[in-house]
């Protein structure tokens, strides 16, 4: 019988049984010939690649694939750069063609949300191999047949991230990741001007505004809730809350405010001695105004616009009597010196000179005069609100030493407990 082209195996029977070694006959002397060929898994545009076949090594595979004759088990190992290594194990039995599909290496990008910098020896781990970034942020992955990439994102100093994304092979992929500390830049604007010497609250860290009306706080834990709050007795408190999840800047903008909730007036004075630290103007309105700009200005009973450090007297007489009322003051505009809580006025039933400062301009000391023995606090700030001294005494007379004060303007803010008084002093 003619038998088709192949290999076979034949055997003898006897009455003893069969031939215990077949007998191997076909074409080629019964080994086949088998072709090996390599295509883009992507674009099955046939690849020109490195071969092993056990001990055989073809550097590169010719146009039409790599013909060689073998039987049985053999292994194989094809490999080019810029491609996934593929090793195979094959049995042939017959003439045969191998056509092994090859994947392009794809690539993987990450940078930092923040800055768009890349991040350095990042390790992304994908089908249970891990790699580091190089420099530039990127590193290598392989095997992407179904065209999408699952892998894991660590580096110590930023959230790790699980990363599924469509990755074509060959091509790079951008992964951005968050970093845990962020910074947090605060711009504070009163009319489109910036506001120095504003202290912002973030948290439990404060930070003065410059001149640039900037407050930054670093290392600022990401993806955590933070609360901030700026409190100035020139302007209406200002808070939120709110998640850096990158380094963030916040814009804030200042409106004229109050002093606080305002100041109750004791019903047994005649009179008040009012003298602002700065330029603005007082209110005296009934209690039960709210506290708030807009009803007290539309609602006072008095009001007197001052200069910084000139005193002007209210004769409580002649306001109606049974009511209670309260005292607003309105800065003109805030000062650098002003910090939040710090008072803008000072406010007495008596006259100012039971407190009496000099001399005024000074140069080697200052002398607090009151009109009797009394306990009484001193302190001297500076124009930035700095305090630089502070005593407690008792008496009727306190000298303070200037040497150490460099030459220019100071505030003397002396209190009792009966009286408080603010003077500005120029030390020569």
């Amino acid at each position: 019988k003619k038998l088709s082209k192949g290999i076979y195996r034949i055997y003898g029977v006897s009455s003893e049984g069969f031939i215990d070694k077949p007998v191997v006959f076909g074409i080629n002397e019964g080994i086949p010939t088998v072709k090996i060929s390599a295509v883009d898994s992507y674009t099955g545009e046939e690849v020109c690649c490195c071969l092993t076949v056990g001990d055989v090594t073809c550097p590169e595979i010719p146009a039409g694939g790599f013909t060689l004759s073998a039987m049985g088990d053999i292994e194989l190992c094809l490999t080019q750069r810029g491609y996934c290594p593929v090793q195979k194990s094959v049995t042939v039995y017959t003439d045969t063609t191998f056509v092994f599909p090859m994947v392009k290496d794809s690539y993987l990008k990450v940078i930092d949300k923040a800055s768009k910098k890349p991040v350095y020896e990042a390790t992304v781990t994908h089908n249970k191999q891990a790699t580091l970034t190089n420099s530039d942020g990127i590193t290598r992955v392989q095997n992407l047949l179904d065209g999408k990439l699952d892998c894991r994102i660590f580096n110590k100093n930023y959230f790790t991230e699980l990363v599924s994304i469509p990755l074509n092979p060959g091509e790079t992929g951008t992964v951005e990741v968050t970093s845990k500390k962020a910074q947090v830049n605060f711009t504070v604007v009163n009319d489109h001007k910036p506001v120095a010497g504003i202290t912002v609250l973030l948290d439990n860290n404060e930070v003065i505004t410059d001149e640039n009306g900037e407050a930054v706080f670093t290392e600022v834990d990401a993806r955590q809730e933070h609360s901030y709050t700026i409190n100035n007795s020139c302007y209406e408190e200002v808070n939120g809350l709110f998640i850096p999840e990158t380094d963030t800047t916040i814009y804030l903008t200042l409106n004229r405010g109050i002093t606080g909730k305002g100041m109750q007036i004791a019903e047994m004075l005649e009179h008040l001695l009012l003298k602002p630290t700065i330029d603005g103007t007082f209110y005296i309105v009934p209690e039960g105004t709210e506290p708030v700009l807009d009803a007290v200005v539309k609602n006072f009973i008095w009001k007197h616009e001052v200069l910084a450090d000139v005193s002007v007297r209210v004769n409580l007489t002649d306001f109606p009597e049974g009511v209670q009322y309260n005292l607003y003051f309105v800065a003109k505009e805030c000062g650098l010196f002003l910090k939040s809580g710090q008072s803008l006025f000072n406010i007495t039933g008596k006259a100012e000179e039971e407190i009496i400062i000099y001399p005024n301009p000074a140069k080697e000391q200052i002398t607090i005069q009151l009109d009797q023995p009394q306990r009484f606090t001193v302190e001297i700030m500076n124009v930035h609100g700095k305090k630089l001294y502070q005593s407690e005494e008792t008496g009727i007379s306190h000298k303070v030493d200037l040497l150490s004060f460099s030459s220019g303007i100071y505030f003397v803010h002396v209190k009792s407990d009966d009286l408080t008084v603010t003077q500005k002093v120029l030390k020569q």
